[in-house]
């Protein structure tokens, strides 16, 4: 599928590009394909759609969050944060 492909080949040119920011080597020319691939990810219907989705799903949970958080009197979703450590 189409947007497959265009997703993944984005997530390896990202990848390839966080790895290079690492050894600091020159990524002028990376950093125009990766934006240039950006483009095309934004640019299919499928992947928008997707993307859009999330969105609305993580506004959704924030709404429940706080409607619970309200009802309980305490943030709910701090329930959900891991638990520190003298370490961390």
């Amino acid at each position: 599928d189409q947007a497959k492909s265009i997703l993944r080949e984005y997530n390896m040119a990202l990848n390839k590009y966080n790895q290079k920011t690492k050894s600091g080597t020159d990524l002028y020319a990376d950093y125009q394909k990766l934006e240039s691939m950006e483009k095309e990810v934004k640019k299919n219907e499928t992947l928008k759609n997707y993307f859009d989705s999330q969105e609305s799903l993580t506004n959704l949970y924030k709404e429940i969050n706080e409607y619970i958080s309200g009802k309980l009197n305490f943030n709910f979703a701090s329930l959900a944060k891991p638990a520190s450590s003298c370490c961390s």
